[in-house]
């Protein structure tokens, strides 16, 4: 009623690790992460019945960093590699694409490499999902890692599902 197009499901933090550290079964916490894409779609859909407005529902997927809950998310000072980035976001974007989301949120990324590897994932596994891409700053011209801002965005829009990227 805001005026706002896009919700964006409440999954920015959500993972199978997370969840684990809180007793949660691999089943239940896939669970939850699709009921938050089932939450968005339901209210999106609601609102439309009422309005006649048809809005979209963003799939948020945050940084490893944000897992990792000690500040990580906005230095990007840490690193696995492009086999253990897939690994941890893939049960969440599995989850939320399964839920129905009509895009993907990968928000304030901070690594470069870590959004080559969910990008490089889902050019594999859902190539029609589109997405769009936002990386976090160190300043107004870098991106938190150190590489400038405007080489970040370009990489990102090399990929075809990527309709947006910035800052």
């Amino acid at each position: 009623e805001a005026g706002a197009r896009i919700a964006i499901t409440d999954s920015y933090q959500a993972s199978l690790q997370a969840f684990s550290r809180h007793g949660l079964s691999e089943e239940q916490a896939r669970a939850l992460i699709r009921k938050s894409a089932a939450v968005a779609v339901k209210a999106r859909d609601d609102f439309e019945k009422k309005t006649g407005v048809h809005n979209y529902v963003a799939g948020s997927v945050g940084p490893y960093g944000a897992y990792l809950a000690d500040g990580s998310e906005y230095r990007g000072d840490y690193g696995l590699s492009h086999e253990e980035y897939v690994a941890f976001h893939a049960p969440r974007i599995e989850e939320l694409a399964a839920g129905g989301v009509d895009c993907l949120a990968i928000e304030t990324q901070p690594k470069l490499s870590e959004v080559r590897a969910i990008l490089d994932y889902l050019q594999e596994k859902h190539p029609a999902l589109p997405v769009y891409v936002s990386f976090s700053l160190r300043d107004p011209a870098t991106i938190s890692e150190g590489l400038p801002l405007a080489e970040a965005v370009q990489e990102a829009g090399r990929y075809p599902q990527v309709f947006a990227a910035g800052a």
